[in-house]
C-alpha cells in the first residue's frame, strides 16, 4: 500500500510475536478497506504482513444484505396483505349466501328461473370462499414458524389413507405403500403435503379405471436426501404443464370436470422448499402421474 505501519499496529505485532501465532486485522485507509494478515515466521522471530484490498467485497456484502432485507420485508408485506384481504373478503361473501337463502325462503312470487339465478349466485360465492380459504392456507404456511421434530411418514400416510377410506372404497381403489422414512420436519406441514399429493392422485383418475397409487421411497447417500414418490394411474398431463401446476390457482381442467381451487400443489411446493427439499413431477397422458419429493433426513442447522 506504500504506507508506513501505523503505531497502533505495534501492539498487534508484539502480540503475534509473543504468541507465535497469526492475526487478521481489517483497516480503512482513505475510504478503502484492507484485510491485513500478520504471520509469525517461526525460527526467525519476525512477522510478515500481507494486505488485500477488500473494498469491492465489502460493498457487495452490503448490497446483498440490503436486497435480502428488502426481499424479506416485501414477502412479509405481501403475506400480511393476502391474509388481511382474505379475512375482509369473507364477510361480504357470507352475507351474499345468507341473503340468498332468505330471498328463496321468503319470496313467494319468485319463479323457477329467479331461484336458479339465486342458486347460481350462491354457488359462485361458495367457490369464491373456497378460493379465499385456500389463499389463507397458502399464506399461513409462510407465516407459521416450523416446529421441527422427527416424523414417521408411515404414520402420516396411514392416517391420511384412513381419512380417504370411503373415497378409495367407492372407486375400488388400490394403495401400495412401501416402508417410508422418518424425517425431521414440521408434523402438521408434512400432513398437509402428503394429504394434498394423495388427494390429487385419487381425484384425477380415468373414467372407468380403478385408481392405483404407489408410495415408495429411496435414499441418495450422494445427495444426503430421501425421495418419496407418489405415483398414480390417472389421466396424466402434458410436459408443458409440469411447472405450471405448482403455481397458485393454476388449473388444467374446468371446475365442472374436477372440483378444487388449484392451490394444493402450490402449498406442497412451499412446504417442501421450507424443508430445504425439492418437488418435481413426471407424467404421461392417460397413463398416470408421479410426484417426487426429495427431503433431507435432518434439517440444516442455521449458523449462530
Amino acid at each position: 500500500m506504500g504506507q508506513t505501519v501505523p503505531a497502533s499496529w505495534h501492539s498487534f505485532i508484539t502480540e503475534v510475536i509473543s504468541s507465535q501465532s497469526n492475526k487478521a486485522v481489517e483497516i480503512i485507509v482513505k475510504d478503502r478497506h484492507y484485510l491485513m494478515m500478520l504471520a509469525y515466521i517461526e525460527g526467525f522471530n519476525y512477522v510478515n504482513i500481507y494486505g488485500a484490498d477488500i473494498t469491492e467485497s465489502k460493498h457487495s456484502d452490503k448490497l446483498l444484505k440490503f436486497y435480502t432485507e428488502e426481499l424479506e420485508r416485501s414477502n412479509k408485506d405481501l403475506e400480511e396483505f393476502a391474509y388481511l384481504a382474505s379475512h375482509d373478503l369473507q364477510e361480504p361473501l357470507r352475507k351474499i349466501t345468507t341473503f340468498g337463502d332468505l330471498l328463496i325462503d321468503t319470496s313467494l312470487s319468485m319463479d323457477k328461473k329467479g331461484k336458479d339465478y339465486v342458486l347460481r349466485m350462491q354457488k359462485a360465492a361458495k367457490r369464491m370462499r373456497n378460493f379465499i380459504e385456500a389463499l389463507l392456507e397458502y399464506s399461513k404456511i409462510s407465516k407459521t414458524q416450523k416446529q421441527n421434530e422427527m416424523v414417521d411418514l408411515n404414520l402420516i400416510v396411514a392416517n391420511i389413507l384412513e381419512d380417504f377410506e370411503g373415497q378409495i372404497s367407492k372407486y375400488n381403489g388400490t394403495i401400495h405403500v412401501e416402508s417410508l422414512p422418518t424425517l425431521e420436519g414440521d408434523l402438521s406441514q408434512f400432513q398437509i403435503l402428503f394429504q394434498n399429493l394423495i388427494s390429487n392422485s385419487l381425484k384425477y383418475q380415468r373414467e372407468g379405471i380403478a385408481p392405483v397409487l404407489n408410495l415408495t421411497s429411496s435414499y441418495s447417500s450422494e445427495m444426503g436426501k430421501w425421495t418419496i414418490e407418489v405415483a398414480d394411474n390417472g389421466i396424466g398431463m402434458e410436459e408443458k404443464y409440469f411447472k405450471k401446476i405448482f403455481k397458485p390457482f393454476e388449473r388444467l381442467h374446468s371446475q365442472s370436470t374436477f372440483e378444487g381451487t388449484g392451490i394444493g400443489l402450490a402449498i406442497c411446493k412451499k412446504i417442501v422448499q421450507r424443508h430445504h427439499g425439492s418437488i418435481m413431477v413426471t407424467s404421461e397422458l392417460q397413463k398416470g402421474t408421479t410426484f417426487k419429493v426429495s427431503l433431507p433426513k435432518k434439517q440444516p442447522t442455521l449458523p449462530t
